[in-house]
């Protein structure tokens, strides 16, 4: 068959070759044809579930790190007012929150 591949839609359809050399009906043809087709959408589901798994699993570990992580002394800037992380801003708001 991997022979045959290199030859299929340049000399032969790949109905010509279901037909005349795996000897497939219609029917048969159609079953395997359809088999393929949702094979390929339960690839995309599993693949799109694991990415979404994984972007839920790396927000969590972000509010882990973020939760646990050592507060930052404030930088001060030009003016005398103090930039403060991104990360030490959340959790100041979280802090007050509670």
């Amino acid at each position: 068959m991997g022979l045959a591949e290199q030859f299929v839609g340049r000399y032969y359809s790949k109905a010509w070759i279901q037909k005349n050399v795996l000897h497939m009906d219609e029917e048969e043809a159609d079953r395997i044809k359809n088999e393929i087709v949702n094979e390929r959408v339960t690839e995309q589901q599993d693949m799109l579930t694991r990415a979404q798994d994984e972007a839920i699993m790396n927000q969590q570990v972000a509010q882990i790190q973020a939760q646990y992580a050592p507060p930052q002394a404030a930088v001060p800037v030009a003016g005398g007012e103090q930039q403060v992380s991104p990360e030490n801003a959340a959790a100041q708001q979280q802090g007050q929150q509670q």
